[in-house]
C-alpha cells in the first residue's frame, strides 16, 4: 500500500475538516492478493494531468499518490463499459481484494499509529515533560475525533483510552502543537 497518512484537509483558518469519504470506497488495491501487478503507461494533455493533480492536492479526498487517482479512475470507467455492453467481467473480484488489501493495510497503519505514539509519550515522559506527554496525547483524541464515524474511530478511542487513560481529560491542556514531527498525523477513515 501506499506511503503512510497524508496531511488532513483544513479549513481558511487552519483547522481539520472532518473527512466525508470512507478510503476503502477510493482505494483501488495496486495489486491482487498474490502481489501480482501490471504497470500500464498512458499519455495525456496537460490539462487532464494537472486537473489529476488538482484533485490529489485538494487534500479532500482520501488519495495519497496520483497513481490512487488513476487506479480508482480505470476501475470506474471500466465499471462503466461494463455496463454498456457485455463483455467479461472482473470488477466484483477487483473490489473483493481491494477491500481485504484496504482493511490489511487499516490494520497495519492503526498498529503503527499507537507505536508512534507510545514512543512520543515515553520520549516526552524521560524528558520530563508529562504535560507534553499529555499535549500529545490529547491532539490525537482530537484528532481521531474528526475521523468518520464507524468502526475504525472507535477502534483508535478505545484503543486510545486503554493505553493512556492517565492522559486523558486532563484540564489545561493545550492542543497547539510546537513540533509537527513527533506524531504521524492521522488521516479520517483510515488506519
Amino acid at each position: 500500500m501506499p506511503k503512510h497518512s497524508k496531511i488532513l484537509p483544513v479549513d481558511s483558518d487552519g483547522q481539520p475538516l472532518q473527512q466525508k469519504y470512507d478510503p476503502s470506497d477510493f482505494i483501488v488495491a495496486p495489486s491482487d492478493s498474490k502481489g501480482i501487478s501490471y504497470r500500464l503507461y498512458v499519455r495525456v494533455a496537460p490539462d487532464l494531468e494537472r486537473a489529476v493533480m488538482e484533485v490529489l492536492s485538494s487534500n479532500r479526498f482520501p488519495f495519497r499518490t496520483e497513481q490512487d487517482i488513476l487506479r480508482r479512475c480505470i476501475r470506474e470507467g471500466v465499471r462503466a463499459l461494463e455496463q454498456m455492453e457485455p463483455v467479461g467481467s472482473v470488477s466484483k473480484r477487483v473490489d473483493v481484494i481491494s477491500k481485504i488489501l484496504n482493511e490489511e493495510a487499516h490494520h497495519t497503519e492503526f498498529l503503527h499509529t499507537f507505536q508512534r505514539l507510545e514512543e512520543v509519550v515515553q520520549r516526552y515522559l524521560a524528558n520530563q515533560a508529562p504535560g507534553e506527554a499529555s499535549r500529545v496525547v490529547a491532539m490525537t483524541k482530537h484528532q481521531i475525533e474528526m475521523m468518520p464515524e464507524g468502526h475504525w474511530r472507535d477502534r483508535y478511542l478505545e484503543e486510545l483510552v486503554k493505553r493512556f487513560p492517565n492522559y486523558l481529560n486532563k484540564a489545561g491542556v493545550s492542543l497547539k502543537q510546537p513540533h509537527p514531527t513527533l506524531v504521524p498525523p492521522l488521516q479520517g477513515g483510515e488506519v
